[in-house]
């Protein structure tokens, strides 16, 4: 039986969920943003971006991180 004392903690636990999932997407995608100004050359700057992602944990196919980084370069133009 879910009582008023849970219901408040679950749906806290679930607003703290949501916060973290809000904040590491924000950093992944400020620091995609922040490699894309970088003044490297294309190759280079998908490398980089591949590796940086894979340091937080997401592993994209190559063809999937190219579609990335040009829908990233496409916002920001």
């Amino acid at each position: 039986m879910i009582t008023h004392k849970n219901s408040i903690v679950m749906k806290q636990q679930e607003v703290v969920i949501t916060a973290v999932i809000a904040a590491l997407g924000g950093m992944v995608a400020g620091a995609a943003v922040a490699l894309l100004f970088a003044p490297k050359k294309g190759e280079s700057l998908r490398d980089d971006i591949k590796q940086f992602l894979k340091s937080k944990g997401i592993m994209p196919k190559n063809h999937d991180l190219d579609e990335l980084v040009d829908e990233i370069a496409k916002q920001i133009k």
